[in-house]
């Protein structure tokens, strides 16, 4: 009776998941790979901080991969502990991190770098392409968290004919995706992550400078044909991600049998070709996008903290979020009505990555980089008249950035000494204006150098500027110059879904153009920066914007002029 006592209870402590293993990287084994092929269900493989040179598989295992950090709660241990799956021996599966067999949320990677990934051939009926530069999850339920997946991409290579997720990719299934910093990674569509007919809980990362669209559009996010009320993407910050097609912040796309939800999330600083940050945002709730302020969303500058995302205590983006219970934000011990940090102010909501009740201090960014709207300019005026550009600067960088000085060669260019000197902080953007009056018919160039502090990318950056003078119609520059301020009325008015804005211009003067709703809340910058004299206009794209009548006003040092724009739908 005694050895059957002894026989069960040997049996308990090898079954039940209290007494799982732990299998030590590299003390024990030399390779992540090779501690997963050893474990079994509930085990925990644990990686010691180092560099591995390694593009790891689940293979359907339901067990915990994670770093030091799970004990240290340092999230040095994070930056330290790296995966590196630069150094694939197939291109087929290069994704540096892999869940393609059902694993259930008891499948974690928790606590690592994961870098030089380049995807996994994946096919789509007749469609072969890349998908998931850092991790590719197909079918799992998979909890991904606390983890920096940076510098991974996915362009697609023959016989593949494109490349999406460059940081996470997942088809079907419903993972735990939480906590994560998704940065710098590139593809050809969905540049940060892509969700295809995949429901998820996306909570609490930020997804920033990714960078990619070129295919089928979206720099950050791609919520793709998802299940009927599966995708939750709630309290992420999504900011700074290029597209060169549309959606540089989310792109939804819906079948009508599922309706993501996105709330709580911060949508600023994202640049596309075509659109606005988010496409269909009907679908966005209690978000600070930067492009669209309906219902309950809201469009304020966020102010952020240098290096981090963190909201600065003044943030408009602060108590914001949703005042539903299940979004609070974690209670202060010392002061239970307070927020606790890196939350902020009260318990209610802080919209992005740092609100509610899974937000946590992420390690710090280094990325130093910026973007320009326009890379080669292009003025056309007559001769004698005043022929004006303006080209974006937005700072893309973790830090503040400072444009020491805007310099060209000759003198018949002018550069709006409003960007000399100027302190811009993360995502913070500014217009070079530049100007030109040309005296005599011709085509002239000429390059435009912008010094900066950004260590790591060109200094100066050149950027080449022509000018195209007709002269079909000469105009004497006295009366080619207006003798006073002027905003004058927008054409066509009504209009849907554009309108054209002129403002006259007869000084050198700093000018700023804003757009606010009938409440007299602000919604947008349409113009601000120093302008040379002479006659401008520009195009208000009001697609994201809600029938009704706005407020246009144009302000020059004591000069202030309104007008009323009717959008009618």
């Amino acid at each position: 009776m005694k050895k059957l006592t002894l026989t069960i209870m040997l049996l308990m402590i090898t079954t039940h998941p209290l007494f799982a293993g732990i299998l030590r990287v590299p003390s024990e084994y030399s390779t992540i790979q090779g501690a997963i092929h050893a474990a079994r269900n509930s085990d925990t493989v644990l990686v010691a901080e180092g560099t591995y040179f390694e593009n790891i598989n689940y293979r359907g295992k339901n067990i915990v991969v994670a770093s030091n950090y799970i004990f240290t709660r340092n999230v040095q241990t994070i930056v330290n502990t790296v995966i590196d799956g630069s150094h694939f021996t197939n291109g087929d599966s290069a994704s540096v991190a892999a869940f393609l067999n059902n694993e259930d949320s008891s499948a974690v990677l928790d606590g690592f770098t994961l870098t030089g990934g380049r995807g996994t051939r994946y096919q789509f009926g007749a469609n072969i392409v890349q998908e998931g530069g850092g991790i590719i999850l197909d079918s799992s339920r998979a909890t991904i968290r606390n983890n920096i997946i940076i510098n991974n991409s996915v362009v697609g290579v023959p016989p593949t004919n494109s490349g999406g997720g460059g940081g996470i990719a997942t088809m079907y299934g419903q993972p735990r995706i939480y906590n994560n910093l998704i940065v710098s990674n590139k593809a050809r569509y969905a540049a940060g992550m892509v969700l295809n007919w995949s429901g998820a809980y996306v909570k609490n990362n930020i997804i920033y400078h990714n960078i990619g669209g070129e295919s089928y559009g979206a720099g950050g996010i791609m919520i793709w044909k998802v299940p009927a009320n599966s995708a939750f993407v709630e309290n992420n910050t999504i900011v700074g991600n290029i597209s060169a097609r549309d959606a540089g912040g989310i792109s939804i796309a819906l079948t009508g049998i599922g309706v993501p939800l996105v709330k709580n999330t911060l949508v600023w600083g994202n640049r596309q070709t075509i659109g606005g940050q988010v496409t269909m945002p009907g679908y966005v709730a209690y978000c600070d996008v930067e492009d669209y302020s309906s219902g309950s969303n809201f469009s304020l500058p966020p102010s952020f903290e240098e290096g981090s995302f963190l909201l600065q205590s003044n943030s408009a983006c602060v108590d914001r979020g949703d005042t539903n219970t299940s979004c609070l934000d974690a209670p202060d011990p010392a002061n239970p009505s307070s927020a606790l940090f890196p939350s902020r102010g009260t318990r209610r909501n802080d919209v992005g990555a740092f609100g509610g009740s899974f937000a946590k201090v992420l390690p710090l960014l280094n990325v130093f980089d910026f973007y320009l709207s326009n890379t080669s300019p292009s003025i056309r005026c007559n001769v004698g008249a005043v022929g004006t550009i303006g080209v974006e600067f937005l700072n893309l960088s973790s830090t503040r950035v400072s444009v020491d000085s805007i310099v060209c060669g000759t003198s018949l260019f002018h550069v709006g000494a409003n960007m000399h000197g100027r302190m811009l902080g993360p995502l913070e953007n500014d217009t070079i204006i530049v100007s030109a009056i040309p005296v005599v018919a011709g085509s002239f160039r000429d390059t435009l150098r912008i010094y900066h502090t950004a260590t790591g990318i060109q200094n100066p950056v050149r950027l080449p500027v022509s000018l195209t003078a007709d002269p079909s119609v000469g105009v004497n520059l006295e009366r080619a110059l207006p003798n006073k301020y002027a905003l004058n009325p927008n054409y066509p008015n009504p209009f849907n879904p554009s309108t054209r804005i002129s403002y006259d211009v007869p000084s050198t003067n700093d000018i700023s153009i804003k757009l606010f709703d009938m409440l007299g809340r602000e919604i947008g910058t349409l113009v601000r920066g120093v302008h040379q004299p002479g006659k401008y206009s520009l195009r208000w794209d009001a697609q994201n914007c809600a029938s009704g009548t706005y407020i246009c006003r144009m302000q020059a040092g004591a000069f202030t002029q309104s007008t009323k724009l009717l959008l009618m739908r």
